[in-house]
Formats: structure tokens, sequence, C-alpha cells
């Protein structure tokens, strides 16, 4: 492996330059429907979305979202080497990582590795997991909140521990806001029904004192690490965001944190028939996205979640539209789970050099889709790429005021709630292009029962205490898997990371189209119990 590996910085302001989008039809989200009411509930005004209405779906380049939206090369040395499982960028730096046995570790904007914060362990500065975590610039500190936190750790930016804050109270996955000229930090957890007197959002000083709070027990749910909570702090206005997701059936909605008046204030919901399980919600400065499931398969572990769309509303007409992210960077690659990506202003996230090869070959199989600088550019970046190289970073800034107009038709709409479809007229070619390349049978691990119980590292986990993982991947057409990523986590990291590679090694056989010919599966899901059934 190559000591130092930085392709030119003049690669990626060639390719953050090159964001136009192609457009055929020249659709603009104001041409959509309304798809949204405004509620008045209580003292607030609710924004509530009614999935029948969405009518249309449209291809959404990133490059419409983003300021300078670029690709950076990730430093290639040995112990800057990271699985970008999680990716969260600033002007000036990027903190990644942060698993059981992935260090957080903090990049300059050129992909430059500074240092290691921290280390997994159990010691002072030490920390199990990094379930959220905030970079303050101007005043040189990292906050880490680990995955099942006591309190707070704090340290500078040469990944040295300071101190820490204490928490009143043990917060399971945690999400937060930290002002630190007040020094008050706003923290949100995942609201178990057995933490007595808990408050599932509040306010605080650093020494623990509680000066805001909300009560839990409206919101509580049954202790289970496989729920979810987020806050994205993408509006740019100070405002605290929160949104629980877990896998009862129950109406949700995003809130906003009003901390002078003790409440969640909710500011957007979703109206979806034969409801199964909560959505997520992500706020922008003037656009929702809303994060969708579109599919949901049975086994014998119970039903997860197969597959998933995307709804972005625009604030002030209340228009909306089914959307496929793209990254117009790579041929219009479209960027499976795009919708978490959005954090703290920024939108950033990793790719392994091996899957970025594909996705520019895919894109280089297609040059009536390219104009010659796109093409041109594509060849460059692929003589660039080593299969060794650490991940590659993708990253830009939201906008304040995206324009949205002059965007793509996908020719089919997602499959929600078995709504009707518009007539839409399609060529032979095109119908037997849809036709190949959609999955009539899903990929399957061959011998699963016995592949699990022979090569599970976990054989012995006590089993009055199962568990399972759902490990998502993207299963190429030799049965390849990739991307692969935690959807429904065990509650232990060590468990969660033995899934990913269980499904990695396993010998899949891939998705088939209706001819049973091989093609590709973006949303292939797994179940791994521990210990093995």
């Amino acid at each position: 492996m190559k000591t130092q590996h930085f392709v030119p910085l003049l690669l990626s302001l060639l390719l953050g330059a090159c964001t136009g989008s192609k457009t055929s039809d020249g659709k603009s989200l104001n041409d959509c429907p309304e798809i949204a009411t405004l509620q008045q509930v209580g003292n607030d005004k609710v924004m509530v979305v009614q999935l029948d209405k969405v009518r249309d779906t449209l291809d959404l380049p990133l490059s419409r979202l983003l300021d300078d939206f670029q690709i950076v090369p990730l430093d290639n040395r040995k112990e800057a080497l990271t699985k970008g499982q999680s990716v969260t960028a600033y002007d000036n730096y990027v903190g990644m990582g942060g698993g059981m046995d992935d260090p957080y570790r903090l990049f300059d904007r050129k992909g430059r590795f500074l240092c290691q914060i921290g280390a997994n362990g159990q010691g002072p500065g030490e920390y199990w997991a990094v379930y959220d975590s905030y970079i303050d610039e101007p005043n040189d500190r990292i906050y880490l909140m680990p995955w099942n936190a006591k309190s707070m750790l704090v340290y500078n930016l040469k990944g040295e521990y300071l101190s820490s804050i204490p928490l009143p109270t043990l917060v399971p996955k945690g999400v937060f806001s930290i002002d630190t000229q007040k020094q008050r930090l706003t923290v949100g957890l995942l609201p178990f029904a057995d933490i007595k007197g808990a408050s599932v959002v509040w306010q605080q000083d650093f020494e623990g004192n509680i000066l805001h709070r909300v009560e839990a027990s409206p919101y509580a749910i049954t202790p289970d690490y496989s729920n979810e909570v987020s806050s994205y702090q993408n509006s740019g206005n100070g405002i605290f965001d929160f949104c629980i997701f877990h896998w009862q059936a129950t109406a949700d909605s995003l809130y906003h944190f009003l901390p002078e008046e003790n409440r969640l204030a909710p500011v957007l919901t979703l109206q979806q028939p034969e409801e199964k399980i909560q959505h997520d919600y992500v706020e922008l400065p003037e656009h929702y996205l809303i994060d969708i499931p579109t599919g949901y398969t049975n086994s014998e572990y119970g039903s997860y979640v197969s597959q998933r769309a995307s709804v972005v509303l625009d604030k002030q007409t209340r228009k909306g539209a089914y959307v496929r992210i793209q990254n117009d960077l790579i041929g219009n690659a479209p960027v499976e789970y795009a919708f978490f990506y959005f954090r703290r202003g920024y939108f950033a996230y990793t790719i392994e050099p091996g899957m970025l090869l594909e996705n520019i070959e895919t894109a280089l199989s297609r040059p009536e889709l390219l104009n010659e600088k796109q093409r041109s550019m594509l060849e460059t970046l692929k003589g660039n790429i080593n299969e060794n190289d650490n991940n590659y970073l993708f990253v830009g800034k939201i906008k304040k005021n995206a324009d949205l107009s002059g965007l793509e038709s996908m020719r089919q709409l997602p499959d929600v709630q078995k709504q009707e479809k518009p007539d839409m007229a399609m060529t032979a070619s095109q119908e037997e292009e849809q036709t190949d390349t959609v999955v009539f049978n899903t990929p399957y691990i061959k011998d699963w029962k016995e592949y699990y119980r022979t090569n599970n590292r976990f054989k012995d986990w006590d089993p009055n205490n199962e568990v399972t993982t759902l490990v998502g991947a993207v299963i190429e057409k030799d049965g390849t898997p990739w991307n692969l990523k935690i959807l429904r986590s065990s509650g232990h990291d060590e468990l969660d990371q033995e899934a990913i590679r269980l499904v990695r090694e396993a010998d899949i056989d891939p998705a088939t189209n209706k001819a049973k010919q091989p093609v590709r599966c973006y949303n292939f899901a797994a179940p791994v119990s521990f210990p093995p059934k």
C-alpha cells in the first residue's frame, strides 16, 4: 500500500465545478401537486403530508442541494484507514468512524489524516462506540457522545482527552447540540420505558444541571436498541429537530424542541394508509426529505423493511414528489441511503474504491447519457483510483436556496400502497430495459442455516438473550455483496460487525429478473441471529 495518495485537488475542483444536471422534460417541483396541508394542532401549525397525493417521481442530482460538491481521496496512511460508517463534515474538518473497533478519526477537508480522537476502551477518555459527535472548530474542541453514554467526552483537535460533561441519566443512543458560548448542552435519547424519571429531550449546563426538559413517558418505547433517534440539524436556524424511529406501528412526527416552553412542538407528520412502521424526516433550509418504507419482507425472524423511497416537500408551496437522489459527479449513480448523510449543514459519505470504480464503469458504459466533459472527467478519475486506496469522500455544503427546477422525471413511480400509476407511454425498448432490471427473485444466501451455525463466531451467545442484526447490502449480478450497512442493530456493536462479516463472506445466489437472468439488487436485507438458529 502506498504511504501517501492524493489525487490532485484540481481533480476534485473540476468535479465540483461540473454540476449541471441532464434534463429531459425539465419538470420542476413547482409543477408537482400540493401533497400537504397546514393544520392547527393546539398551539402548533403542523405540516401534514398525504402520501396518496404524491404523483410524480423525479431524479434529484445532489449538486442541486449542495454548494461546492466535491470528491476527496482520503489519506492512505495505515493509521488513516477507516471503515467510514459514520461521517460528519464541517467547514475545515471531517470526523468519521467511532465504531467498536474503528476509533473516531479527524481529517481536514483535503482528505489529510490529522489524528485519532481518543481510543476504544473503558478507561478515562475512552469509549465503546460513538453515536453522535460535534467538532467545535473555533474553540478547538471535539465532543463525542458514546453509544450508551454516562457522560459527554471532550477532546482538543490534537485528539487529547480534556474532560467530560456529566449527564443526568444513562443515555442510550443520544443525539445532541451544543452552545459553547452559553455552555449549554441539548440532548435527545431513545426513551426506554424502564428509565425512571427520564427526559426524552433536555437542556443542561456543563455541570450536569437540567435547565429545561420534556418528560419521556408520553414518548416511551419498549427497550429495544434496534430503534433509533435522529437530530440532523440542517435547517440553519439553530433549532434542535428531533424524531424517534421505532418498529411499532404508530403515528410519527418531526419535532422542534422549545426549551423555554419545556416541550416538543410537532412540525411535520405523514399520513400513510395501512401504517406499519415509522418514517424518518430530514429538515433542510427550504425543504423536507421524508424516508418511507415501501416494501416489507417476512421471515422466520419477523418483518423488516426491504425497500425504501424518499419524498421531497417544499416548505412554502407544500408541493412534493418522490425523488431518487443521484450523485451527478459519477454519472448520476443512485446514492443508497442518501437521506441519512445530511447532517449539521453538510452532506458527506464515503465509498470504497472498488465500489467507486464500479459506479464509474457503469456510467461510462452508458456514453449516451454523458457529455464529452463528463466522460473525460470520469476517465481521468478512473485512472487515478487504486483498489487498495482508502475510502473516497463525497462532501458538499447544504444550499440555503436550493433550485429544484428542470429535473428529470423517472419512467416509473415507486409502488407505494399500490397507488395508481399515471399513464406513461413507453417504447418497446424502454419496456424491455425496465423488465430486464426488475428483481423478480431476491438474492439468497446458500445453505444459510448451516452457514450461520458453522461460521458464526458467537455460537455460545446466551440463548436467553437472543438478538438479531439486520444487514442491508447491494448484491451484484455475480452474487458479490457491497455497501453493507446495519439496518437494524442488535444493540451490541461486536455482534453487528460479526453480522456484516458473515454476509460479506457468504455464498450468495444473485437476484434474477422474470426471465431468470441475474440482475443487481439494491435492497437486499439479511437477518443474522445470535446465537445462530
